[in-house]
């Protein structure tokens, strides 16, 4: 019971960090489309989508961002978390493949 718990203990231990990797490098994709098509799809860089909405919002904390992928698991759009210098919590949507925010 002990070696199992520990085994467990060890699993989680290192499957961790490969769940919390983030996009913060250019990456090409290959994925296969509804008509099963290649398709090749360029994403830029979680730091520069961070970028992006420090420069549309200035003075704003930046408190958590993610990524949004569609039914393929191919990065869509990047979501920044942030609080304006006048106290608003906004959700701000940056397309992956541009790096502009859209919303």
């Amino acid at each position: 019971m002990r070696r199992a718990l520990i085994s467990l203990a060890l699993a989680i231990a290192f499957a961790a960090p490969a769940a919390a990797q983030r996009f913060d490098a250019p990456t090409t994709r290959v994925s296969a489309g509804s008509d099963s098509a290649i398709a090749r799809v360029q994403v830029v860089p979680m730091s520069q989508a961070r970028r992006a909405v420090r420069q549309r919002f200035p003075g704003s904390e930046i408190l958590d961002s993610w990524v949004r992928k569609d039914r393929n698991g191919d990065p869509v759009e990047y979501v920044v978390r942030i609080v304006t210098r006048d106290g608003r919590r906004l959700d701000v949507r940056v397309d992956a493949h541009t790096g502009r925010v859209i919303g």
